[in-house]
C-alpha cells in the first residue's frame, strides 16, 4: 500500500540488495526520507522507519477523511502535519480540574484530561492498598486462598503492597 503513496521506491530486490550491503547496524528506509537510518529506527521485520510509518499513517486516514489528496502528498509528504496543527490547537474542557485543555492531552471519548485520570487511579490504588493489606494478613495462613485473592488484583497494585511490605521489613530489622 505504501508504494502507492509515493513517487519513488525500490523493488524489492534492490532494497533487499541495497540493505545486504548496507553500512553496519543500519537499514535502507523505502519510504519517504529514501536513506539508511539505524536498525532500532525500524519495527521488527519492516522497511520502512517508525517516522515515515507514522507519516503515512497519517496521510492515509487524512486520504480516507478526504482532508488531503493524494497528489497533495506526493508532492509534500511534510502536509499531513499542517492537518495536525489544526487539530492540537483545539482545546476541550476538563471535567476534573475545570479548566480548557490542548485536546491532545484526552483520549478520544473522554471528557477527563489524561493526567487527571492518572492521579483519580493512582488515589484508587493507594486507597485500596491498606484494605489489601489487611486481607493479606487474614489470608496468610492459607495460602491457597491467598493467591486466589492476589490473581484478582491489579498487577500494579500487587507491586505496591510487595514494595510496602519489604520496607517495613527492612524498618524492623
Amino acid at each position: 500500500m505504501y508504494r502507492q503513496l509515493l513517487n519513488n521506491t525500490l523493488s524489492r530486490s534492490k532494497l533487499k540488495n541495497k540493505n545486504r550491503y548496507s553500512p553496519e547496524n543500519s537499514k535502507w528506509c523505502n519510504a519517504i526520507c529514501q536513506d539508511y537510518k539505524l536498525i532500532n529506527e525500524f519495527s521488527k521485520d519492516k522497511h520502512i522507519c517508525k517516522e515515515c510509518r507514522n507519516t503515512l499513517n497519517l496521510a492515509e486516514t487524512q486520504l480516507t477523511n478526504k482532508t488531503i489528496t493524494l497528489e497533495q502528498f506526493k508532492e509534500n509528504p511534510n502536509i499531513v502535519y499542517n492537518n495536525i496543527l489544526d487539530i492540537e490547537n483545539k482545546l476541550r474542557y476538563c471535567t476534573i480540574c475545570k479548566t480548557d485543555k490542548n485536546i491532545s492531552n484526552f483520549e478520544k471519548t473522554r471528557n477527563q484530561c489524561i493526567p487527571c485520570r492518572q492521579q483519580i487511579t493512582k488515589d484508587k490504588v493507594n486507597d485500596s492498598i491498606n484494605d489489601i493489606l489487611h486481607d493479606i494478613e487474614l489470608l496468610k495462613s492459607n495460602l491457597f486462598k491467598l493467591k486466589n485473592y492476589l490473581e484478582k488484583h491489579n498487577r500494579t497494585v500487587i507491586t505496591k503492597v510487595i514494595r510496602l511490605v519489604e520496607n517495613q521489613m527492612k524498618l524492623k530489622m
